[in-house]
């Protein structure tokens, strides 16, 4: 299972760089490059299923459920095939360094998800919302310049998922 992923993971890996992938003919309004250095992290990836935000290049945000992870513009769980790869897009982001009493609490975020604390860690927040009515926040856990986790909420962290940043040669080496 492992050897089957690993090549599918690699295709995968390739196509996203920090530039939007095959995002043509997108709305005026839609979302597809971020600010950086959210710019340095994640892609928005323009998919059958509507745009989806990606890790860069040979990277992968991985679940722990062991399965590559993307926060899709179209739907929660299992997106369908829609008409057209733009029918499901971004619409409206914000992002912010978060400093101070901010910072402490979002790393303590963190310890809820059973990880030791880490105030070295340094955390982006990134609020982007989707056409279809959903608002991730997403925040990501920077540290040397490298993002370490990513956790991405819906409605205010009422439901969330703690992703693992790895790049993909690392993985390669387990």
């Amino acid at each position: 299972m492992k050897f089957m992923l690993l090549p599918i993971l690699f295709i995968l890996s390739l196509s996203a760089f920090a530039k939007p992938v095959n995002c043509k003919n997108t709305p005026a309004d839609a979302v597809v490059e971020f600010p950086s250095p959210i710019d340095k992290w994640a892609v928005i990836f323009c998919s059958p299923a509507g745009h989806a935000i990606a890790p860069i290049d040979g990277n992968l945000w991985v679940a722990p459920n062991g399965k590559p992870f993307m926060f899709q513009a179209a739907a929660l769980m299992n997106a369908p095939q829609l008409e057209d790869s733009n029918s499901a897009y971004f619409n409206g982001v914000v992002h912010r360094k978060l400093e101070g009493q901010f910072k402490v609490n979002v790393n303590l975020m963190l310890v809820k998800a059973g990880l030791l604390e880490d105030q070295s860690l340094q955390p982006w927040q990134l609020d982007i919302k989707s056409n279809k009515g959903i608002l991730y926040n997403l925040f990501f856990y920077e540290k040397n310049g490298e993002v370490k986790f990513v956790l991405g909420c819906i409605n205010q962290c009422q439901s969330s998922v703690l992703l693992t940043a790895q790049a993909f040669k690392e993985l390669n080496k387990k």
